[in-house]
């Protein structure tokens, strides 16, 4: 039987969306996805500030990427 598989994801230069990230497992998402090249907006609708602080933190551990925080709504 053929196996048929995508092609492995890569996220380099793009951009990605990470809902939740001010919280463990999404960092650690953020985090892979820098590591891996993408930049990444961090939203949540909860604490602006706090999700703001936490972007900042993820944007220093990355300085090849970007990553940025916005409140939802």
């Amino acid at each position: 039987m053929a196996r048929h598989s995508s092609p492995p994801f890569d996220p380099a230069g793009k951009v990605a969306v990470v809902t939740g990230a001010a919280g463990g497992i999404g960092a650690a998402l953020v985090r892979a996805l820098c590591a891996q090249g993408a930049s990444v907006v961090v939203a949540t609708d909860l604490d602006a500030d706090h999700t703001a602080a936490v972007a900042e933190v993820l944007d220093a551990e990355a300085p090849s990427t970007r990553v940025v925080g916005t409140g939802l709504d």
